[in-house]
């Protein structure tokens, strides 16, 4: 062999011994997958964890080989205790651990040492709650409730655990292409400037016979104490209800087509045409001032409420209805001068100017026609036919990020949201001012909450004691009270609010049945009473304490009499069937 072939050889055995070096190495400090034959060591690996989920205090069985050199496993570095071993198989209790993550199951890395090595592998550990972090504050999350309420529509109600700042959250979820759903604001006793309760709206408007108002929360800031005047504007199918005090403010809209759209929205001056001549309008259904010409119409009330000292017309459209973002030409019914409080007929306006403003109402006929325009125009979106608008305050989330926006108090608080595709509606009331169960939040909070629901784009509504939601046939004593007002369960009359509607006739047939309470969780030894709602094929509650309940659980989680649930087991999670005539729903339960 020549000096060359020497060298070379040379460098390689020195090149081996440096891998072999290297693999015994790493092995001893963490290999994941050799089968433990370097320096004739016997095999060493995980092949499987079973059950794939379980929980602390749990016993779960490690499958592999080598395990009888096994002197510890850990899970997320914390010791689980080893209760039995042999070659093939570990049994282990599973330890406490903290959960890291916004679900009730954590990957986790599992490993099982020998005095030289160990394996990994991960696996599924499930927990009784997820952890969910707001700003720097981190919550133990309890879904309390998950139910259907409409078309599309859900309602979920959270425990926010806290030492400090508990929260009690409130969601409605609906699935804005949901067959026979609908959106629309309510204005307060259909007039301007009266208050009504949110639980009593519903009711209401299901009354008036144009479907069914199964969910809303309360809608915009108004002048509470004075003439409760609505500040962010309104339109109901296509009129304008009030115009907003300032620009550019956040508004849920309601398109002709169905489409719905949150953005912050500027009014053009609204004005009218006739003979060619345009005339720009002081106000739309708001007190007239001196040498002013302001439109009225049916929200303001039966009548314009004006003295003598000036000109009222009444004015139709000729061809269908009032509408937005297009020139709706009107004839003029009647005309009076020197004469106030005027009458505003069904599907009618009335004109009414002082001062300067009254020659160009002077000049008007019986018979007379013109046209009458106020445009709406988004910041994103290009409207085409608005049909409904609820006003509110600036964006307090969009494009999934939170605004400047922000008020920094704790307070019950009101959202509206959508998510980014705009198929989803997110409604949220966070019940706040409830000592040890409900702090309240900042608009900040109150959009990242948003954000995790789902939502992109989000509002903040008029808030504290005005929070309220409602949901048919349910919440508290099936009033439609979901939330507790500052922490009671007094509703505070509010200016208007916005609905979802169920577009379909009464049917008290049961097709689904829901549990009122997601999650049971009971001490050992003790019984909890279980609810049941009727759901009908819309979606929505028609019976909101069903009784003929079927109930079926294993024995080792524990018993039932009745649709009343006993720990008496030995097992510490599962779940309970719930059956009526052919349908059934499954209950999770934890014994604590």
């Amino acid at each position: 062999m020549n000096k060359e072939n020497k060298t070379h050889r040379a460098a390689v055995l020195r090149g081996m011994q440096a891998l072999l070096v290297s693999a015994t190495v790493l092995c001893t400090c963490g290999c994941k997958d050799w089968e433990g034959l370097v320096n004739n060591e016997k095999p060493f690996t995980i092949h499987s964890i079973v059950p794939s989920q379980l929980m602390a205090n749990d016993t779960v069985t490690i499958k592999g080989i080598g395990f009888d050199d096994a002197i510890k496993v850990l899970f997320n570095q914390t010791e689980a205790t080893i209760v039995s071993k042999s070659a093939d198989a570990i049994k282990v209790v599973l330890p406490e651990m903290t959960n890291g993550s916004d679900a009730l199951t954590e990957k986790i890395a599992v490993r099982v040492y020998s005095p030289t090595q160990y394996r990994e592998k991960p696996y599924e550990m499930q927990f009784p709650n997820a952890i969910f972090t707001l700003e720097n504050l981190k919550y133990k999350v309890d879904t309390l409730a998950h139910y259907p309420v409409g078309p599309g529509s859900y309602y979920t109600e959270i425990a926010l655990s806290h030492e400090e700042f508990p929260l009690k959250v409130h969601f409605l979820t609906m699935n804005v292409r949901a067959e026979h759903l609908l959106f629309r604001p309510v204005l307060a006793d259909d007039q301007l400037g009266n208050t009504e309760r949110v639980i009593h709206m519903g009711p209401r408007k299901t009354a008036q016979g144009h479907g069914r108002y199964f969910a809303g929360v309360n809608g915009d800031f108004f002048n509470l104490g004075g003439d409760n005047r609505i500040l962010d504007g309104m339109t109901l199918d296509g009129n304008v209800v009030a115009l907003p005090t300032e620009t550019g403010v956040g508004n849920m809209i309601v398109q002709k087509d169905g489409a719905v759209f949150i953005d912050e929205l500027s009014y053009s001056k609204p004005q009218i045409t006739i003979g060619g001549t345009v005339t720009p309008l002081d106000n739309i259904n708001n007190k007239r001032a001196n040498d002013q010409i302001v439109l009225y119409n049916h929200f303001y009330g039966a009548t314009t409420q004006t003295d003598d000292t000036g000109t009222e017309v009444v004015v139709k459209p000729t061809e269908g209805a009032w509408a937005l973002n297009a020139n709706v030409a009107f004839e003029v019914v009647e005309t009076h001068t020197a004469k106030g409080n005027t009458a505003i007929p069904e599907g009618c306006a009335v004109l009414s100017a002082t001062g300067t403003k009254q020659a160009v109402l002077n000049a008007l006929h019986a018979g007379d026609k013109g046209t009458f325009n106020i445009a709406l125009a988004a910041a994103s979106y290009n409207l085409s036919a608005p049909v409904h608008t609820l006003g509110v305050k600036p964006l307090i989330l969009k494009d999934g990020k939170p605004t400047s926006y922000v008020w920094n108090e704790r307070h019950p608080r009101t959202s509206l949201g959508l998510s980014a595709d705009r198929s989803t509606l997110y409604m949220c009331v966070v019940d706040g001012r409830w000592r040890n169960v409900s702090a309240g939040v900042t608009t900040t909070q109150l959009a990242l909450l948003m954000k995790r629901a789902g939502a992109a784009t989000a509002f903040n509504l008029d808030g504290g004691g005005s929070s309220t939601m409602y949901a048919y046939n349910t919440g508290l004593d099936g009033t439609g009270l979901m939330n507790r007002p500052n922490g009671g369960t007094y509703t505070r009359k509010v200016a208007n609010a916005f609905f979802a509607v169920a577009d379909v006739k009464d049917d008290n047939r049961i097709a689904a049945i829901a549990s009122a309470g997601y999650v049971i969780r009971v001490k050992q030894g003790e019984s909890a009473a279980l609810r049941f709602y009727g759901i009908n094929a819309a979606g929505l509650i028609v019976d909101n304490d069903l009784k003929d309940v079927q109930l079926a659980v294993s024995p080792a989680l524990g018993t039932i009499e009745g649709q009343t649930f006993k720990a008496t087991g030995k097992q510490r999670y599962g779940t309970i069937t719930a059956t009526r005539q052919g349908v059934s729903a499954q209950i999770r339960v934890y014994v604590e």
